[in-house]
């Protein structure tokens, strides 16, 4: 990432900084426990040890020494903010998904998620053929009807006509939502950015304690 201190700062170079920083903290090798290895040999695995088995999660080469500076430089910017702006900043620099988003603003309303995430597959709704994130929502959240929405409530879409509801937004303005897909950074749009958009609004909640 070139770098240069006579560079103007942007909002862009920001985000820049901020992504690399993320980035160069997911590419660092884990903790390990000091004083603890094993002697066994590797285990070669054959064909049909292999069978059903999840492929092996590639790991991405660590980050050059340069990134890890100018991330430990970028992670101090931080400390200026309030713990749950810099929550927010630190996820859209993360690429959270739309879940994360959710799940992140809540954790600066309320604290602890109210339970845990179980495991889960993109099709999980549909193979259960249920509602699942709508009945999540549910539970711990208050229903809006869809007529009545305003900044500040959740959003639930799907993806594809006649499908559950599987994409999650945070409605910003009278016009506007945040929302995450992954593997590209936080982003806010137009809400009604196409008629297929406003077809596929299916639920609405509000977060408990910001209700009338």
């Amino acid at each position: 990432m070139a770098d240069h201190d006579n560079d103007e700062w942007t909002a862009k170079r920001v985000e820049d900084h901020l992504a690399e920083a993320a980035d160069v903290m997911q590419r660092l090798p884990p903790v390990r426990v000091q004083g603890y290895f094993s002697t066994w040999p590797a285990i070669a695995h054959d064909f049909a040890d292999r069978v059903g088995c999840e492929p092996q999660q590639m790991r991405r080469p660590p980050p050059s020494p340069e990134a890890i500076t100018r991330a430990e430089a970028t992670l101090l910017w931080l400390r200026w903010l309030e713990v749950e702006d810099a929550r927010l900043v630190w996820m859209r620099a993360e690429r959270a998904p739309c879940l994360g988003l959710v799940r992140g603003v809540w954790r600066a309303l309320h604290g602890d998620e109210p339970e845990v995430l179980p495991p889960y597959t993109p099709d999980w709704a549909e193979a259960m053929a249920r509602e699942t994130l709508a009945e999540a929502a549910g539970r711990h959240m208050v229903p809006v009807a869809l007529a009545a929405i305003r900044p500040g409530d959740v959003l639930l879409f799907a993806m594809k006509d006649h499908a559950p509801a599987k994409h999650c937004a945070i409605m910003s303005g009278p016009d506007l939502m945040i929302h995450a897909i992954e593997s590209h950074p936080v982003a806010e749009i137009t809400l009604w950015s196409s008629e297929r958009a406003g077809r596929r609004l299916r639920f609405a909640f509000t977060f408990p304690g910001l209700a009338d």
